[in-house]
């Protein structure tokens, strides 16, 4: 009987179960059987597979779900691992306390003996397996305790495979959907080496299809050649001690056609396995967005550099650049400008407030640009009008404000 359980795939297993419990009921002379586990929420016993001889009564139908203390005269016993037998139901009904109750409830839904085998894996109790007999008391032999044992392991195996594979899909199927959600390219790499799932932006970018890849290819194959023995050693090293490998770090990244990606990867390992997980981010693009701003930064610097008009940039209340013309119409050095910890120190006190004003109406929305004129300090402390314009912009994607600076007549 028990064979078909070996390789057996999950999806059989409650088939396969069923058809254990009548042959076991039917070769030792009962007439019903089932598998009974506990609801971890609510601690409540509930029958999931069960036979019985055809006109017989489902144990399911006739008392549903009942709680384990109920029970303690058989709990105890299945607590401890071993079987609970009682050959003759009638004659326990009459016993004091809890077995008393316990045989009297079973004499009254025609239970007349019946065996419980505790299904187990390792520590663990996972649940019971039941057989009953409702229409003759029947003298079970000892052997076939011991028969009803080994199917009981049998049977708290298969239960076991079938909840793990139940996991498996479920968190592969969390995984899916995340994964393909997301516009980050990412894998899950065994430890051989071979990319075991690969999201859409992965087959995107990596120009292979997705059959060309998952449990066919070497993660070896994305990398460009120079990187592969540095990141082959990262893989051995993080599976023997993940915190002696970064977490983060680039590479040149492979694609299909023969061009290279600058990458930034992110790599962990899944919990009790020696599997990762792989998320890459392409930072080419970034690459060449900073070197526009480089570009730009330097024939901004080159342009405003020769203009007579000072020109400032402010961000984050402080110069962040000034021209010679501003040093020179301020009378500051630009490096002691660029050390103020407030811009408006250059201002006398009473202008403060206008000056603050101003930026924070621009940096707003509330007016786009304006000019004004008030006093400016001198190092000395001397005073001097200068004429300010200033306009919104944005700088390393933050609100500024640039404009220019003119010395002139206050009015």
């Amino acid at each position: 009987m028990a064979r078909r359980f070996i390789r057996l795939s999950p999806e059989h297993i409650d088939k396969a179960i069923m058809q254990l419990l009548a042959e076991t009921g039917s070769a030792t002379g009962a007439d019903h059987g089932y598998i009974a586990r506990e609801n971890a929420e609510n601690s409540e016993v509930i029958v999931t597979h069960e036979w019985t001889f055809p006109g017989n009564f489902l144990m399911k139908d006739r008392i549903g779900s009942f709680k384990v203390p109920g029970f303690s005269c058989s709990a105890d016993r299945i607590q401890q691992f071993e079987p609970v037998y009682v050959p003759s139901v009638a004659a326990l009904t009459t016993e004091p306390g809890e077995t008393g109750k316990h045989m009297a409830w079973l004499a009254q839904i025609a239970i007349r003996s019946f065996v419980l085998i505790p299904l187990a894996i390792g520590q663990q109790i996972v649940g019971l397996l039941g057989i009953d007999s409702t229409t003759k008391e029947n003298v079970i032999p000892a052997e076939d305790l011991d028969i009803f044992r080994i199917f009981g392991q049998i049977i708290a195996g298969a239960l076991a495979r079938k909840a793990s594979d139940k996991a498996l899909h479920e968190s592969e199927a969390l995984y899916r959907t995340v994964s393909e959600s997301t516009g980050t390219a990412m894998m899950v790499l065994g430890e051989d080496k071979i990319v075991i799932r690969a999201n859409r932006e992965m087959v995107r970018i990596s120009g292979y299809s997705r059959s060309e890849i998952e449990n066919r290819m070497l993660w070896t194959k994305f990398v460009f050649p120079q990187g592969v023995e540095r990141m082959k050693k990262y893989h051995e090293m993080r599976r023997a001690n993940p915190a002696s490998v970064p977490k983060n770090y680039q590479f040149s990244f492979l694609a299909h056609d023969g061009h290279t990606i600058d990458t930034y990867i992110t790599v962990g390992m899944i919990p009790g396995t020696t599997k990762s997980i792989v998320s890459l981010i392409g930072i080419s693009k970034e690459h060449a967005v900073l070197q526009e701003l480089a570009d730009s930064e330097e024939k901004f610097r080159c342009l405003t550099g020769s203009l007579a008009e000072g020109i400032y940039r402010i961000q984050d209340n402080r110069f962040i650049y000034v021209n010679p013309a501003f040093s020179q119409i301020t009378g500051w050095p630009a490096d002691e400008l660029l050390a103020l910890p407030d811009f408006t120190l250059l201002f006398p006190e009473e202008d403060r407030p206008r000056v603050r004003k101003a930026v924070a109406d621009r940096l707003s929305g509330i007016v786009s640009s304006e000019r004004y004129t008030v006093n400016a300090r001198h190092q000395d402390g001397s005073l001097f009008p200068v004429t300010i314009h200033g306009s919104l912009t944005r700088y390393k994607g933050k609100p500024a404000i640039i404009g220019s600076i003119t010395a002139g007549d206050r009015s």
